[in-house]
Formats: structure tokens, C-alpha cells, sequence
């Protein structure tokens, strides 16, 4: 690929606009005559090159953010078309609401041809859009070649109809289709990761949800755009959606519509994520969701799963109605776990505590207030200040480690509540948060909460207060948030909702939601094995931790949990070995 990228680059030195060259490229692919510095193009075979070329020096324009979908992923959607579509019988219509260079539409006309399908019918039976010109004519070109002697006649034919210049969104080609599969822009999280500029239609990151009665939420992503119309507008009734996605799809509140649309149309039939990034030059958490229509059995029963750069073949998945996080779990890898729980209207840990967060408020107003602890300090004058970066599960490290609060780095952090009492609306705050009370980090990589059980600590934003109703069931409340079940099914059930694939938000309505167990004789164990562990000098020795997951685990009938999250607490738990470990080769 390299002497045709080099006389681009020579052309383009030559030109004065960077889209005359590829007018020049496409015309001696046509039969023009050549520049010398295109020389190359008259080769037969040149044209195999041409999708790659305009990839590679689209892509070192980062600042246009253009990344295309590599062979590997084209070749793992069409296998998944392929398994849920008759092509093998018929020729499907196909869109490609978003398709660049057509990497996707060529990949499944490839396959189409293979199996003995004539190339002109195939080729006729592509339609795409992109808003890059140039890309929609490379890819014309391309499948103009596959259509071989005849493909001058396809172009006259339908060929330039089919694929065209157009937003995917504003614009609906004739349908229905068959097979709607693409790799639409990420414009979000990933707005780096995208194949077009944000739509002026679109401001900002957000959707306008009232075009085209989209119930996407404000802030959903464009890409699931693209997946709610392909499945509420442009696929048949029996037909197949394939269609790349950033991980927030799976679990984010303002695409749950999208979600509930894919199990109204008939349900998932293969999932692919990878938390490693298969576009060059761009570190993106994708997955692929295929939608099969019209199928009764589809998303009812477990969902064949793939994962990694690789595709490597996963688990079976069944996951929740309308949750697609867990499907992702292969991925991190994370282990698949049904805790079982106790049944009945209260059966959550709402039944016994009431959870708050606190917000920006709270954090600038104390500020002023929070100071390095005075060497012997009065409790009733001086609060110690917990991050989220001093709770590890059962334990606080709040004099152990420093934290971080206001770009200030802090050994000892506390809120003087002499000079805190001048401010009567964070005066109130405090004071209803010195009650007995576990405090939860609000990101991590499972959930990490500690016990106040003196009530004398304050929360730094995010980090949670869960409060239980009764302070007898403190000890409880904290049980069931260092369950290894419980941390599995819930990092599960919101991949997609954090900043990466290793670390997830908790809100105190999910920890709330978290469902009690079912054998109280070993949740009480538990309970008290993080009471006895809490009135040690150092606090929860690793050992005792052990022995607290390994009974919740029983509380929950589930222990494929347990050595995960045994490895991902260890890793930073200051009594462990894995931890000293770490450190040492640190240092």
C-alpha cells in the first residue's frame, strides 16, 4: 500500500486542493490518462488499494476525527448477517446508513459473490450513505470494480443512486432493507472517534430527540441515532441490524428506549465489545449489537458473545430484560454471575437504609473549611474529611494515605465545624451527615464502601452516604456492598456507564436497588466478621476480608465471584501481599 499513499502524497504536493487529487485517482482508475506521480493507479490490482490509502491519510488528520471500520470487524459482522439472514438463498437489500469507503458493504457483496450470486444483482442491491463526498465515490469505485465487465453499466444503472452523499440521519433511502449494518459516528464520549463533523442539527454532544420522533434522551450518543431509525425505519419485518455502538449504549438512561425498541423488534442474536480499541490511533470502547427481526426467540435466550480485537468467542448471555451491560462482561473481563436474593417488595437494601450524594454545593463550600488534622484533635471541633480514594472495602485509610481534596494533597484531612458554623446551610449538611453511616466510593472498580459507625466522618463529593434505618443494621448494610456477587452483577449491569471499561460510577439509587440476600445466617456472619474486623487498632486485616466475601458469597449462593474480586480488591488493599507486591515494583 505504501508506493500508492506515496503518489497521493506526491499528487497532492502537486495540487493545490486535497480533494482534486482523489478526482485525479478516480479518474485514472476510470481510464484516464495518468500524472507520473499516479502512475501507480494504472496497475492492475490498484484499485484493492484505494479504500486503504484514503483511510490512512484521513486518519493522520486527527483533527477531522475520520476512522474506518477495520477488515477484522467488517468480516465479524457479516459472519453474524450471514447466520441470521437466508443470503445463501437470496440477495438481501442492503444500507449502509453511514459507510465511508464502504468497507461494510463491500465486505458483505464479497461474501455474496462467493456464494455464486451474480455480481451485477449484488452490487445493484447496495445502498449507502455518508457525508463525505470523496468516500462515497471511492466507494462506488469499489463496488463498480466487484461487479467486473459490467460494472460501467451498473454505475448507469442504480449504482449512484444507491450510494450517495447525504446525512444518514436527515436522509431515508428507499426502504425497507433487508440488512442494515454500518459503523456510524460516535459523537459523544468519542467524539474523536467519529466519521463525520457533529451535525449542525445536533449541538454539542446531544441528539435533537425531536427530529424524526427520536425518544433517544438529550444526552444519548449519535451513534444510537442510527440504531434507533434502523430499527424503527429502515429494516424489514424480518430483516437483520448490525450496527457498531460505544459501550454507553448498553446502560446509559437516555438510550434505554433504544434498547427497549431492539427487544420490540424481535431481540439481540450476537454481541460483540472489545475494551481494547480496534480503530488505529484511537483509544474507543465499541461493541456490536445484531438485531434480528420479527424472531420470537431472539433475546429471549442466551446471546452467543464475542470479545476482544481478536473476536474471540465468549459465553452464552442471558442477560436482564432491557440491560445489555452484562453482555460486555467477557470483554473485561468480569466474571457472569446471578446472585440469588431474597424475594418480596422489600428485598432491596432500600428496605434498610436511605442513600444520598452530595453535589458541587457541598464541595465548594467546604473548601475554606478543611485543613491537615491538628496532631491531637478534638472530634467535636475537627471531622475527618473521606475521599473516595480512602475507602477500601471494610476499611479507611484516611491517615494512611494521602488524599487529594481541591488540587490540595492532604495526610490528614479534616473540616474545622468551629469555622464551618458560620455557614448555617453547611452547618445543617454536616450534622445530618454525623450520624452513623457507610460511606461508598462513587467510582471504582468494584464497590468500596466503609463503616462510620460513630458517625464523626464527613462525605467529599461523590462519595455516597448510605444511611441505614437502624443502626443495629449498619454492619449488614455494609455486608451486602462488599458482596463479590453483588460488585460483579452490578459492574455488569453498568459497563458502559463509567469513564472506561475498569471503572464504574455508583449512584445512590443503583446501591439502593441492590437486592438482599438469601441465607441471613451467612450474611450475618459476615456482618460481623466487618464489626470485629472494624474494631481492630489498623482496621479490616486482609484476612478477615477473605473470610467476609467468602460468607456473603454463601449469603448469595453464587462464588464465580469471589477470586475476581478477591484480585481487584488485593491489588490495592495496604495489608495484602499482591499489594505490597505492587508496590515494591513501583518503587
Amino acid at each position: 500500500m505504501e508506493r500508492w499513499r506515496a503518489s497521493v502524497e506526491a499528487a497532492a504536493a502537486r495540487l493545490d486542493a486535497p480533494i482534486d487529487v482523489w478526482q485525479e485517482v478516480l479518474a485514472v482508475l476510470d481510464g484516464a490518462p495518468a500524472p507520473r506521480d499516479l502512475e501507480p493507479w494504472t496497475e492492475d490490482g490498484a484499485i484493492e488499494h484505494l479504500g486503504a490509502v484514503y483511510e490512512s491519510l484521513v486518519e493522520r488528520r486527527a483533527a477531522e476525527g475520520v476512522y474506518y471500520t477495520p477488515p477484522a470487524l467488517a468480516d465479524w459482522m457479516v459472519d453474524r448477517v450471514a447466520e441470521a439472514w437466508p443470503i445463501d438463498r437470496r440477495i438481501p437489500r442492503v444500507l449502509d446508513p453511514a459507510c465511508g469507503t464502504g468497507n461494510l458493504l463491500l465486505a458483505l457483496a464479497r461474501r455474496l459473490v462467493d456464494l455464486g450470486h451474480p455480481a451485477r444483482q449484488v452490487v445493484q442491491s447496495m445502498h449507502g450513505t455518508d457525508v463525505d463526498d470523496v468516500a462515497v465515490r471511492i466507494a462506488r469505485a469499489r463496488l463498480r470494480a466487484l461487479a467486473g465487465p459490467d460494472g460501467a453499466d451498473v454505475i448507469d444503472v442504480g449504482l449512484e443512486a444507491g450510494l450517495r452523499r447525504a446525512d444518514g440521519l436527515a436522509t431515508v433511502p428507499g426502504g425497507p432493507f433487508d440488512v442494515v449494518l454500518g459503523n456510524p459516528p460516535f459523537l459523544g464520549q468519542m467524539r474523536r472517534a467519529t466519521r463525520r463533523p457533529v451535525p449542525r442539527s445536533a449541538p454539542g454532544t446531544r441528539v435533537d430527540a425531536s427530529d424524526s420522533g427520536s425518544s433517544l434522551g438529550p444526552y444519548a450518543d449519535v451513534s444510537a441515532r442510527f440504531l434507533e431509525q434502523a430499527l424503527r425505519d429502515h429494516v424489514a419485518g424480518d430483516g437483520v441490524v448490525a450496527l457498531v455502538q460505544p459501550w454507553s449504549v448498553l446502560a446509559a438512561r437516555d438510550t434505554a428506549s433504544v434498547r427497549r425498541l431492539a427487544t420490540d423488534r424481535g431481540g439481540i442474536t450476537a454481541f460483540w465489545a472489545s475494551r481494547t480499541s480496534v480503530f488505529p490511533g484511537v483509544s474507543v470502547l465499541a461493541c456490536v449489537v445484531v438485531v434480528r427481526c420479527g424472531a420470537t426467540d431472539a433475546g429471549r435466550e442466551a446471546v452467543p458473545t464475542w470479545h476482544g480485537p481478536g473476536f474471540q468467542r465468549g459465553p452464552d448471555i442471558a442477560p436482564p430484560e432491557l440491560e445489555w451491560g452484562p453482555l460486555a462482561a467477557p470483554s473485561v473481563p468480569l466474571p457472569v454471575v446471578r446472585p440469588v436474593a431474597a424475594r418480596g417488595s422489600r428485598a432491596t437494601l432500600a428496605a434498610l437504609a436511605t442513600a444520598t450524594s452530595d453535589f458541587r454545593d457541598q464541595f465548594y463550600g467546604l473548601v475554606p473549611h478543611v485543613t491537615e488534622a491538628p496532631d491531637l484533635h478534638d472530634v467535636d471541633r475537627w471531622a475527618p474529611l473521606i475521599t473516595s480514594g480512602l475507602i477500601e472495602p471494610g476499611l479507611s485509610l484516611w491517615g494512611r494515605r494521602a488524599a487529594t481534596f481541591a488540587g490540595r494533597r492532604l495526610q490528614r484531612p479534616v473540616v474545622d465545624l468551629s469555622s464551618l458554623a458560620a455557614d448555617e446551610r453547611l452547618a445543617t449538611w454536616a450534622a445530618a451527615r454525623r450520624v452513623p453511616k457507610v460511606l461508598v466510593a462513587a467510582q471504582g472498580r468494584v464497590i468500596e464502601g466503609v463503616a462510620d459507625p460513630d458517625g464523626v466522618w464527613l462525605p467529599s463529593v461523590p462519595v455516597v452516604s448510605v444511611v441505614p434505618d437502624d443502626v443495629d443494621g449498619l454492619w449488614r448494610v455494609l455486608a451486602v456492598l462488599t458482596a463479590p456477587p453483588i460488585a460483579a452483577a452490578t459492574v455488569g449491569r453498568y459497563l458502559g456507564a463509567g469513564r472506561s471499561a475498569t471503572s464504574h460510577r455508583f449512584s445512590a439509587r443503583q446501591l439502593l436497588d441492590l437486592p438482599l440476600p438469601v441465607d441471613a445466617g451467612a450474611w450475618q456472619e459476615a456482618a460481623d466478621l466487618l464489626r470485629a474486623g472494624a474494631a481492630e487498632p489498623e482496621g479490616m486485616a486482609w484476612p478477615r476480608l477473605e473470610e467476609v466475601a467468602v460468607a456473603m458469597a454463601r449469603a448469595y449462593r453464587e462464588d464465580d465471584a469471589t477470586p475476581w474480586w478477591l484480585s481487584v480488591v488485593g491489588r490495592s488493599h495496604p495489608d495484602n501481599a499482591l499489594s505490597t507486591a505492587r508496590k515494591s515494583r513501583v518503587r
